[in-house]
């Protein structure tokens, strides 16, 4: 296995995408302007120390910037969204959120038609209709492909993908089928 692009390529690896989320790299930005705000503030305390009077203490400003610091992290982290289909199975990372689904639990796949506000939103969400739950994984102007799930806790996976069509072959042709990878 070899690192390229802050990813992990796979010898077994078919595809792969990359999607970017616009929206949180944008977030990420405010977050950190917000912050840089913040850090001055306590610079500014640092030099000018608060005096009994004052009605915030610097803890509570120590505390925020931490906050602000760890708010701009997730948020920059959440600005990628990795897909890789194996012969082993698919691997989604969104962020922290990390799956795989073995293509033994892939029952069939196809193209979904729905926009983000059936399933409530852009990003990682999991979502029930009457038949189970949903893990959906959506990046906003992209199409979606939806792969029915068997033995999995998810019924159905929906994600983005700038290819569907050769998401929908790959995965048609490997569902089901157990490569003895585990």
């Amino acid at each position: 296995m070899s690192k390229v692009d802050n990813r992990l390529l796979y010898a077994s690896e078919i595809y792969s995408e990359e999607l970017r989320f616009k929206v949180m790299e944008i977030m990420a930005i405010i977050e950190a302007a917000v912050g840089l705000g913040v850090v001055s503030l306590l610079g500014y305390l640092a030099i000018n120390p608060p005096t009994p009077t004052d009605m915030v203490p610097y803890w509570l400003i120590m505390l925020m910037a931490l906050v602000m610091l760890g708010v701009t992290l997730l948020v920059y982290n959440m600005r990628k969204m990795f897909i890789s289909l194996s012969t082993e199975g698919i691997y989604i990372r969104f962020g922290y959120f990390k799956r795989f689904f073995p293509w033994l639990d892939v029952e069939s796949a196809e193209i979904n038609g729905r926009n983000r506000d059936f399933y409530g939103g852009y990003g990682v969400r999991m979502t029930w209709d009457k038949k189970g739950r949903i893990l959906v994984c959506i990046t906003p102007k992209t199409p979606t492909v939806s792969i029915n799930l068997v033995n999995s806790k998810y019924r159905k996976l929906v994600i983005s993908t700038n290819r569907p069509d050769e998401v929908l072959l790959i995965a048609s042709k490997h569902a089901g089928k157990n490569y003895g990878s585990f």
